[in-house]
This record gives structure tokens, C-alpha cells and sequence, in this order.
């Protein structure tokens, strides 16, 4: 009984520490056209209170988005982001 309960609390201590985890999100851009628009991309997304960090890289077309702990962001509201400064989501890799 005393094994039992130790394991219970043990798998209920991982997932509160999965649960505070911050994830990470890459996205490819369609549309990108010089460094001004990665800073235009960045601006949207700043504003966010969903997002801890952006980091967008014009050679690749890609963005890098850490959320902060026990935050998400959907896919539809990144299209939405991309959208609102001319810009438009290739595909996601969460």
C-alpha cells in the first residue's frame, strides 16, 4: 500500500513540473521579403501575453516562439498574428 501511494504521488509530482513547462513553438513563414519584415513579425507577436520570447530568422523564413508556463497558442491565432502584417503560416512544428 505505502509502494502504491509513493508511486501516486511521485507521478502526480511529475506532472505539476510538466504542467509549469514552458513550450516551444517553430513555424515557417511565407511572404518574408528583407529584415524589416522579421522585425514587423516580431512587433505582432511581442504583444502577446501568451509568448515569453520571439526570435524570427529571414535566411530560414522560420520563427521561434517560447510560451510562457502554462500558456498556449494556437495554431489559428499564429495565422492570425502572420496575417495581421501581410504575412502567411507555411507550417507548424510544436
Amino acid at each position: 500500500m505505502k509502494l502504491k501511494t509513493l508511486l501516486l504521488s511521485m507521478m502526480l509530482f511529475l506532472f505539476s513540473i510538466a504542467a509549469f513547462a514552458k513550450s516551444n513553438i517553430t513555424f515557417l513563414i511565407k511572404g518574408m521579403h528583407c529584415q524589416k519584415c522579421t522585425q514587423n513579425i516580431r512587433a505582432s507577436f511581442q504583444n502577446n501575453d501568451a509568448i515569453e520570447t520571439i526570435s524570427v530568422n529571414f535566411e530560414t523564413r522560420t520563427a521561434d516562439v517560447q510560451l510562457k508556463a502554462n500558456k498556449t497558442l494556437s495554431d489559428a491565432e499564429i495565422k492570425t498574428l502572420l496575417e495581421k502584417v501581410g504575412y502567411e503560416l507555411e507550417s507548424i512544428q510544436r
